[in-house]
């Protein structure tokens, strides 16, 4: 029996969606070298190799313990909506939190554009209603991570 082979496709890029609430999922949609449509994969657990998780001994940190919506909860004790309102009302404990979280996805974004070489990338689940509260810090570390400004888009959907 002949093993399938795969065919190469023209490429129309690769669309990374990254889902951040108390998962953290990432989709691959788009046609890439290979033909690939549309694939699901959980990030949460994905070692988090972040400095916090490297100063405290014996303790394993995940992924979704620095890019998940329980980020918040592990720091405070509260909900990421909780310090969300807090922070538009002037918390500035609250505005660090949403700091030190963007600091992580940008990172993980970074390296996912390193590693995947997309052409858009997409923000979705709970956390994105928060993105302005932690979208610049995102950006900073991006770039600080990729050593260069980003060039691929980045869309945020934010839904009810």
């Amino acid at each position: 029996m002949k093993r399938p082979t795969h065919t190469k496709k023209s490429s129309k890029g690769l669309e990374l969606v990254l889902e951040l609430g108390p998962t953290v999922k990432l989709t691959l949609q788009g046609l890439t070298t290979y033909d690939l449509r549309h694939t699901t994969v959980s990030l949460d657990r994905w070692v988090a190799n972040f400095q916090e998780a490297l100063d405290v001994p014996h303790e394993s940190y995940l992924l979704k313990d620095f890019c998940g919506s329980d980020f918040f909860k592990r720091k405070s004790g509260l909900s990421a909506e909780t310090i969300y309102h807090k922070t538009l009302e002037g918390d500035p404990e609250g505005a660090d939190l949403f700091v030190e979280y963007g600091s992580h996805v940008g990172a993980l974004i970074a390296n996912l554009e390193r590693l995947l070489q997309p052409t858009a990338i997409t923000l979705k689940g709970p956390m994105a209603k928060t993105f302005d509260a932690w979208g610049h810090a995102m950006g900073k570390a991006r770039k600080q991570h990729l050593g260069k400004k980003p060039t691929v888009k980045i869309t945020v959907i934010v839904s009810s």
